[in-house]
């Protein structure tokens, strides 16, 4: 039978009505509000936004790159369009038919100085989403970015890279289950 609490938020806490070593039960009315509060607060809709069109904006360069190594490498514009079947699940017909008709062209005539845009591009746009999400982070766990924009950007590059690397198998996560004498001998150096 104190004062009653203040928490972070300057909001009165009383313990008076608890029952006595139960969990606090919330309003989920509370909850609701104090989230909206907080998506507001922390910008999550901009954010969202910014994540959502720079991850969608990757695909396009990806596609240019992916059609025009596909061309480089004697792949038939039928096959590549067979492809594009999954992609038109996503997109409206008018724009799918528009993205096959200019894969196929691309697959058709392809050069490399199109292959290596097409790659710069998807990695920037995709790093560009990375880098919204650091940006989401920051102000979610109210950290002031001290980081140069080239550094953020490289940053941003690597961990799309590693992303990319980790989703098609080519880094093997540090434990693969395969334990022979020089994990072990590596992990007892680092203990």
């Amino acid at each position: 039978m104190g004062a009653p609490e203040v928490s972070r938020h300057g909001e009165t806490d009383s313990r008076e009505d608890l029952p006595q070593g139960g969990p606090r039960r919330r309003n989920p009315k509370d909850v609701i509000k104090r989230v909206i509060l907080r998506a507001i607060k922390h910008d999550c809709t901009e954010v969202a936004g910014e994540m959502a069109f720079d991850f969608s904006f990757s695909i396009f360069p990806a596609a240019l790159f992916a059609a025009t190594l596909a061309g480089l490498l004697n792949v038939p514009p039928e096959a590549v369009s067979n492809s594009l079947e999954v992609i038109g699940v996503f997109l409206h017909d008018q724009v799918r038919i528009m993205v096959e008709s200019n894969v196929k062209s691309l697959v058709e005539t392809s050069s490399q100085p199109l292959l290596t845009l097409g790659l710069l591009g998807a990695v920037w746009a995709a790093s560009s989403a990375i880098n919204a999400t650091i940006k989401a982070l920051n102000r979610a766990y109210a950290i002031t970015e001290f980081r140069s924009f080239w550094y953020r950007r490289l940053l941003s590059v690597g961990l799309y890279v590693w992303c990319g690397a980790r989703a098609g198998g080519v880094v093997q996560p540090p434990d693969n289950g395969v334990v022979d004498r020089d994990t072990i001998a590596c992990s007892a150096r680092v203990e």
